[in-house]
């Protein structure tokens, strides 16, 4: 049997059902204060305009509205799709990184985020030089 016919989203459907359970002194929902996703993209503004659907979409509950605890985003992974060169050749990577976080500096709603990347031979992190 479908327990869940429709969904607009995992984590709308996480929501209408765990916000009915009780967690301690508040329903499961309200334990929650942080929402995290991933992004993936080829350009900044593909990340950026992730994010403003989230802040759109979350709005009410980053407001706390309704005495709901407020909630921030975290991204949780993110990365220009395709880079694999930690030397940055084109510096494609860098102007990428550094237009997605000052998006996310300035956000009032991004508490968090993590550089996601790797190289030829695995998935080890490198850095970006100056960023």
């Amino acid at each position: 049997e479908n327990h869940m016919p429709w969904c607009p989203g995992w984590l709308k459907c996480f929501k209408e059902s765990v916000i009915q359970l009780q967690c301690g002194e508040t329903n499961c929902w309200d334990a929650i204060d942080v929402l995290q996703f991933h992004a993936y993209a080829y350009t900044a503004e593909e990340v950026i305009d992730k994010i403003k659907a989230w802040e759109r979409e979350w709005a009410d509950d980053m407001e706390g509205v309704n005495g709901r605890t407020k909630k921030t985003l975290w991204l949780t992974e993110f990365a220009r799709a395709g880079a694999v060169d930690s030397a940055d050749p084109d510096g494609k990577t860098r102007a990428f990184m550094k237009d997605v976080v000052e998006y996310m500096q300035a956000s009032p709603y991004v508490s968090g985020w993590s550089w996601f990347s790797q190289d030829h031979q695995s998935f080890a992190s490198f850095p970006i030089k100056d960023v």
